[in-house]
């Protein structure tokens, strides 16, 4: 998520079951793509597959050694599946 830009990074603690939580985090998400932003793979996001094409211009590049060293699925997970990491 750092790469090819300047970084800052935001950590938003919600406690669990807080009543609009996921809400408010989905609510800075979207508004920090507007600047650019790309959200931790290992956090709650509403990350799309298009999103993560277009955010990181070598992706394709990624995928293709993501290919090689995931060719059994270990890594696979229901993120890497919802994002269209996964084939």
């Amino acid at each position: 998520m750092m790469h090819g830009q300047d970084t800052m990074m935001m950590e938003l603690i919600e406690l669990a079951g807080s009543a609009g939580a996921l809400e408010l985090m989905n609510a800075y998400e979207q508004a920090l793509y507007e600047l650019g932003g790309r959200p931790h793979w290992g956090q709650i996001n509403a990350m799309t597959p298009d999103f993560v094409a277009s955010a990181y211009p070598h992706y394709a590049d990624w995928q293709d050694v993501h290919r090689t060293f995931n060719s059994s699925g270990v890594f696979d997970s229901a993120f890497s599946r919802r994002v269209g990491i996964s084939e």
